[in-house]
């Protein structure tokens, strides 16, 4: 799993710098191993409400702070990541590869 990180300037250098390079890896993984037909893809989550994020929706200005980044004024659920990895692991996709999927409200397309 990958991150909005990478597209997006904000703090926390080393998680950043780790998910890119997990998308690197996807991309580079993906050439080397299409010959013998492996797929290899990643799916870049935004702010998922986790134990990880707990302490988004405690900030005063969490909402406001969401919007500035440009992004939906709430975190994503669990859930909603789904519908990514159903696509990557079905048959639609068996000729996608060396993709990254952004599930992150808008956060990061920038």
């Amino acid at each position: 799993m990958a991150s909005y990180r990478p597209n997006k300037r904000v703090p926390s250098a080393p998680y950043g710098a780790s998910k890119a390079g997990v998308r690197n890896m996807a991309h580079t993984l993906a050439m080397e191993w299409a010959k013998y037909g492996i797929r290899v893809n990643s799916v870049s989550p935004g702010l998922v409400r986790t134990a990880m994020t707990y302490w988004v929706s405690q900030q005063p200005d969490w909402e406001q702070q969401l919007k500035y980044y440009g992004g939906f004024p709430r975190l994503a659920e669990v859930q909603e990541l789904g519908g990514a990895y159903v696509y990557l692991l079905s048959d639609a996709a068996s000729y996608t590869t060396s993709i990254d999927i952004p599930v992150n409200g808008v956060i990061g397309i920038c």
